[in-house]
């Protein structure tokens, strides 16, 4: 039996340039990164057309350089890295990719070695001049109308909205990186592990991302801030992406709450209190959904003829990708909160609450035995048979709301909590045994909001609940999630859903 080769044709790696929002400004990205890793202390770029026109970039530091090991073990072996010290950004082993693998053609120079290349095939010579770090001459693929000017802008771009300070020259121009402010606003931590530092100063609305000093991607908001979020380069390979344009969740619901916060209470969004959850035992987690894989026949489009998959199919595809992580996260505080279990005294018999799953009572260090916390804990319903009411019709407005996001297949752990955040009318966290869906159920003047026999209070409630179960798949309000409410609403039959809310009140 002879053994057989994975043959990667050109147009595999041309392809990867799809996976980046910006992947001008992502090649930028990377070659700065390998400078930055190799220690350079310069870094001259040149930007020009060659004979046929295409756009021809150099890129050369004056860092550590390549050796043929290094070469032919780890550049030339994709997703191999030698970056796994604390202080350097990279580590996934794809970088390589875009800046050479998918333009036209590339060549290497480093120490006595040069590398010519096209696509995956290259050759490695010795030469007698030893040239101190390493220069890439790389033929891009862009060859239209004022590319090159394009290609500058993003160069400028991500540059500026950087803060390292190893200089960077253009075609002999220096270009210059932006500023950090001095104090940072908050520390973002997953358990005990500082991921990120948050820094903000006046600004257009922009959140960038950045790690040792470059910038990863940006990404708008509204208000008028500027937000650096520095990721520490130990957690980076965990917390980014492998394109390195997005944040992984859960650190990316975190940073979105963090976010939303400061546009809408910025006070809040800089406070520091130690959060709680506080659990109640009382029959686990509901498992909702099946492991039956869903009907994936075609639908067809009636205006256009065409053929497009079953949004349910979709759906029930990403919800089966979305797995808890091992860590509880509270989403809008961005720490782990402590779990206490709302028994502890010794000899105490925690009796059975009513409401059949476990329940989560969100707070923070100082509110956590106040009236108003204490009141909501299920062991008291026997004094607060409106309290009792009000999350049974919440456990069943979430029921079909689960339902309809399930309806093409997959499975999904949930409960349902409260929260005491007087911004929110609910949210969504994710602990380690699957989703909490917490309501808030106060009003302004921290009376009950509801009334779980008024129609209208259970229309609110039911409402609410096809939002927050929205939040399981979509973290921000963008058009994923719009898209996904509409379909919700679309699925499921309101009428038999207030049924249900009033069956859980017998």
């Amino acid at each position: 039996m002879s053994i057989q080769t994975v043959t990667v044709p050109a147009s595999f790696f041309r392809a990867e340039l799809r996976l980046y929002s910006n992947w001008q400004e992502a090649v930028w990205r990377e070659l700065l990164q390998n400078a930055l890793d190799a220690h350079a202390t310069r870094i001259d770029v040149t930007i020009a057309r060659d004979d046929t026109d295409r756009v021809v970039v150099t890129f050369a530091d004056d860092g550590i350089g390549m050796t043929r090991r290094v070469l032919e073990d780890v550049f030339f072996a994709l997703g191999e890295t030698t970056k796994t010290a604390e202080d350097t950004i990279g580590g996934y082993g794809r970088a390589r990719i875009i800046t050479c693998f998918a333009q036209e053609s590339y060549t290497i120079a480093t120490g006595t070695l040069r590398v010519t290349g096209q696509g995956g095939t290259y050759e490695i010579t010795e030469v007698g001049e030893d040239l101190p770090g390493c220069t890439f001459q790389i033929v891009t693929v862009l060859t239209g109308e004022g590319e090159e000017r394009h290609l500058r802008w993003a160069l400028d771009g991500l540059v500026s909205g950087s803060v390292f300070t190893v200089p960077v020259y253009v075609n002999g121009h220096r270009v210059w990186p932006g500023e950090r402010p001095v104090r940072a606003r908050r520390i973002l931590r997953d358990g005990d592990t500082e991921w990120a530092k948050v820094y903000v100063s006046d600004g257009y609305g922009s959140v960038s991302v950045l790690v040792g000093g470059l910038l990863m991607f940006r990404t708008w908001i509204g208000g008028g801030n500027q937000v650096q979020v520095d990721l520490t380069p130990s957690m980076a390979r965990t917390v980014l992406v492998a394109s390195r344009d997005a944040l992984r969740e859960p650190f990316r619901s975190t940073l979105s709450a963090f976010t939303d916060a400061l546009v809408t209470n910025k006070a809040k969004a800089f406070e520091t209190v130690e959060p709680v959850a506080v659990r109640v035992h009382s029959g686990g987690f509901i498992t909702s959904g099946t492991d039956i894989a869903p009907d994936t026949d075609d639908t067809i489009d009636s205006d256009s003829g065409c053929e497009t998959p079953d949004p349910a199919v979709e759906r029930a595809a990403v919800v089966a990708a979305f797995a808890p992580p091992r860590a509880a996260t509270a989403q809008d505080t961005g720490a782990t909160p402590t779990m206490v279990d709302a028994y502890q005294g010794e000899g105490w018999a925690a009796p059975v609450s009513p409401i059949g799953c476990d329940v989560y009572l969100f707070t923070d260090a100082k509110k956590r035995n106040t009236k108003a916390v204490q009141a909501w804990n299920p062991y008291t319903w026997g004094r607060g048979g409106q309290r009792r009411r009000v999350l049974l019709v919440w456990k069943a407005a979430l029921t079909c709301a689960v339902d309809a996001l399930l309806a093409g297949g997959g499975t999904i752990d949930w409960t349902i909590g409260v929260t005491f955040d007087k911004d929110v009318r609910a949210n969504t966290r994710r602990v380690h045994a699957g989703f909490v869906y917490a309501l808030n159920p106060l009003d302004a003047d921290g009376r009950l909001a509801y009334k779980p026999f008024d129609r209208a209070s259970r229309r609110v409630l039911l409402a609410a609940a096809i939002h927050e179960v929205a939040h399981t798949v979509a973290a921000d309000h963008d058009e994923m999630f719009a898209t996904l409410l509409t379909d919700l609403y679309a699925r499921l039959d309101q009428g038999a859903a207030d049924a249900a809310m009033l069956a859980a009140l017998a």
